[in-house]
């Protein structure tokens, strides 16, 4: 994407009726088409000796959480420490590091747009590039490992030949009743003997007619 559509923004994030304050982003630049529209932001930290720390990348990641960007980057120099790393993984903000190859005591301070036209200017690549995390964690999270395969279950199959068949009740056959009434009393505690559709109760004992 053309340079020049790439800027610096003073962004003010507070919800309304809250104190406010205001924020300057580094680099802000939007993609997308007339269907879609994605912002981005990022912050370049500028170190010579020491790594980006874990402060900046928290307050840009609550940047882009207030502003709903889609994207945010963090940009150094001499690289990142471990807690930025974590917080890049686990938000899937981007860290580049990204140098100069050229003398920049040369260039002219002050004047954003001198300055821009004389890094253009060059004839060779102005800087050297490192993707140290994108981001974008398709690329980045291991296969998918399928489940090992389980071996089918061994059966075995075995004919029963010495059973005997349980008939059901019929004429004859005795049910226990519950309870304990007398003889012909309702609940009698004995057995009740079905002899064709007639039934007779038991006091205590058996009975069949």
């Amino acid at each position: 994407m053309p340079i020049k559509s790439i800027t610096s923004k003073v962004v003010e994030p507070q919800r309304p009726g809250e104190p406010g304050f205001s924020h300057k982003l580094d680099h802000y630049w939007e993609t997308g088409s007339d269907a879609v529209l994605y912002v981005n932001i990022a912050n370049a930290k500028w170190r010579t000796t020491v790594k980006a720390d874990q402060g900046g990348i928290i307050l840009l990641h609550a940047v882009k959480e207030m502003m709903r960007a889609h994207k945010a980057l963090l940009i150094t120099s001499k690289g990142f420490t471990s807690g930025v790393r974590g917080v890049a993984a686990q938000y899937g903000i981007g860290l580049h590091v990204v140098n100069a190859t050229f003398d920049c005591a040369s260039t002219p301070l002050g004047d954003r747009a001198a300055l821009r036209a004389a890094i253009t200017s060059l004839a060779t690549k102005p800087y050297t590039f490192e993707v140290v995390h994108s981001g974008l964690d398709l690329g980045e999270r291991p296969a998918p490992v399928a489940p090992a395969s389980r071996p089918a279950p061994a059966y075995t199959t075995r004919q029963v030949t010495d059973y005997t068949r349980r008939a059901g009740p019929g004429p004859g056959s005795t049910n226990r009743s519950l309870g304990g009434g007398g003889r012909g009393g309702p609940g009698g505690g004995g057995i009740i003997t079905r002899d064709g559709g007639g039934f007779t109760r038991g006091g205590g004992g058996f009975e069949r007619r």
